[in-house]
């Protein structure tokens, strides 16, 4: 396993959009936000081309209703947005050259998508 992490808070009032590097095998990177309810701002993770994919679960646990699951299978979700959220805790892990496992959980009204 290749010693590479990083890891990232996510700022409270601006929209972030980070974009993954091409995953290698055991590449691992963390997002983490805790605090204020954000109303006015996305998180936006992107892999590193269409062509790269993000396979695993994120589980929404909703503030106003039921809690749900929103998964990637690894074939075309090449894209990860979260809306309306007060926590986000994600972990994206390299498996091969065109895949991220992605894993973790996003507190908040609105589910997260993979697309």
């Amino acid at each position: 396993r290749k010693e590479s992490s990083a890891a990232s808070d996510v700022y409270k009032r601006q929209t972030r959009i980070v974009t993954l590097p091409t995953p290698s095998a055991g590449m691992e990177f963390r997002f983490i936000y805790g605090g204020v309810n954000i109303t006015q701002a996305n998180f936006v993770l992107n892999s590193s081309a269409t062509t790269v994919h993000f396979h695993g679960t994120v589980t929404h646990v909703d503030s106003n209703a039921d809690s749900v699951s929103v998964s990637a299978d690894g074939t075309d979700d090449d894209v990860f947005t979260a809306v309306t959220f007060t926590g986000i805790d994600i972990t994206c892990i390299g498996n091969s050259a065109t895949e991220w496992f992605v894993s973790g959980q996003v507190v908040g009204a609105t589910a997260p998508t993979f697309a």
